[in-house]
């Protein structure tokens, strides 16, 4: 600061400011170089060559002393923001590493990814690598497959099994069913979650593990395998091999964790990366999923080919007459749901048990008590939705007929609560009954009637005029 203000108020002569500094710091040495300065001009005249010469050479020195400056000046400058640079990335790490902190601070309920620092700071491969099990339930049963859980000593259960068109879970067996899972790990101390992943209208598992629902779902199998315990995802299949769940291992393979395949006995295996060769079944999911998505919504879906006998033989009949009902507590269901998703589904699926208990009186197989007004809302509206498409297919079949000439205007023998129960039935497009018969199977018990058969049927066979085989020749 004293160099920077003698160089100011001597107007940047360095030679005076620098005589101004040595008078300031010791008053005797300036008085000295005083003395010698009158010594020289008495000792007589100087040659104006050596002064020129000794004035080139002062700004010489002048010049280059300034450069030097501001080069010190340029340097100190650029030490400056590189520090401010290190330390805006010191303390954005610092930042960065607060909120994956803060993120994984999860009791372990409800959705780890509702949090905003959780989805900003929270990646699949950027948590901690952890080992994860892969189980299937196959045809096992209750006592097996519990036995199988407790041997791996599973503490937590990610169940993404993928769910139908209506975004229901279909279970092989009770004890397998989405809530009876969640009921019977509550009592074990089992932590259980419900993450449908390539189902009906998800485009396949590939396509599927894409999403950010399937992404988040990872992300929190992965946290609570780093902090509650030995965590798992259940599939289907006992083979992983040929169950969707080949996708997930190999997503959770690829960002760094570790896999081990859960068999029946409870030993498990490493799993075996695929490199990115999926088998075709897998690759071929998404264009079937949106062939079967484009049929349903025009309504051109084929319903599953069944044996005419199979379901209404008088054994079928009988069965289902005497097998007990099932009741549901509708209040029971909704207090059942985790989650606004779950609350939603079950709000359609007691609807449509409510409306299938009114159309079948004391035929039903379902029956729903204690029933809420908006239950009953929703049985309306799917009622008046199902009478609406009804008739939008009508009058398409009547437009079409009539175009052909084949008598137009026919009229179906199926009503819109025979339509609905076969689509409840097969998650597919109602079949017809006999006035409007669509594929085999498509007759109802109460269109259905004896047949008699004339000689020149009997010929050959015996085959009726489907060209079925008659009971005799069977």
């Amino acid at each position: 600061d004293k160099a920077k203000a003698a160089l100011i108020a001597q107007g940047f002569d360095v030679t005076d400011a620098a005589q101004m500094l040595l008078a300031q710091a010791c008053p005797q040495c300036c008085v000295a170089a005083s003395e010698s300065c009158e010594e020289v001009l008495a000792a007589g005249p100087v040659d104006s060559e050596e002064v020129d010469t000794a004035m080139g050479m002062a700004e010489d020195d002048e010049a280059a002393t300034l450069a030097l400056v501001r080069e010190l000046q340029m340097q100190e400058l650029d030490e400056q923001r590189q520090h401010q640079d290190l330390l805006k990335t010191t303390f954005a790490e610092y930042d960065k590493m607060l909120d994956k902190e803060e993120a994984k601070n999860w009791n372990g309920f409800g959705d780890l990814m509702a949090m905003r620092n959780a989805r900003e700071a929270l990646t699949l491969d950027g948590m901690d690598k952890v080992t994860v099990f892969s189980l299937g339930h196959g045809d096992l049963d209750e006592k097996n497959f519990w036995a199988m859980i407790v041997h791996a000593q599973i503490r937590c259960i990610y169940d993404f099994r993928g769910s139908d068109w209506r975004g229901e879970v279909w279970a092989p067996a009770t004890f397998l069913s989405v809530r009876s899972l969640r009921t019977s790990c509550k009592a074990r101390g089992v932590r259980y979650k419900s993450i449908p992943l390539g189902g009906e209208g998800s485009n396949g598992i590939l396509a599927h593990l894409k999403s950010e629902q399937a992404q988040h779902g990872l992300i929190e199998l992965v946290w609570q395998a780093k902090n509650f315990g030995a965590s798992g995802f259940l599939g289907r299949d006992e083979d992983w091999r040929k169950d969707p769940r080949l996708a997930i291992a190999e997503e959770l393979s690829v960002a760094g964790h570790r896999v081990r395949h859960v068999t029946a006995t409870g030993t498990s295996e490493a799993h075996i990366s695929l490199q990115g060769r999926y088998p075709d079944w897998m690759l071929q999911e998404e264009a079937a999923s949106k062939k079967r998505a484009l049929a349903r919504k025009e309504g051109t879906l084929k319903p599953v080919e069944k044996s005419r006998h199979s379901g209404y033989s008088s054994e079928a009949i009988a069965s289902s007459l005497t097998r007990p009902v099932e009741v549901i507590d509708a209040r029971a269901e909704l207090r059942a749901a985790t989650n606004q998703v779950e609350l939603n589904r079950a709000q359609r699926k007691l609807g449509r048990f409510q409306r299938q208990a009114a159309a079948k009186g004391d035929l039903a197989t379902r029956v729903v008590t204690d029933v809420p007004v908006w239950i009953k809302e929703e049985a309306r509206q799917q009622e008046e939705f199902i009478r609406r498409k009804e008739e939008e297919r009508q009058a398409k079949k009547s437009a079409s007929t009539g175009a052909s000439g084949d008598g137009a205007g026919l009229p179906l023998k199926q009503d819109a609560s025979k339509m609905q129960e076969n689509e409840d039935r097969e998650g597919v497009e109602p079949a017809r009954g006999k006035g409007g018969k669509k594929g085999k199977g498509s007759q109802h018990v109460e269109d259905w009637k004896p047949r008699t058969w004339s000689v020149a049927q009997t010929k050959g066979g015996y085959r009726g005029p489907a060209g079925q085989r008659g009971d005799d020749e069977r």
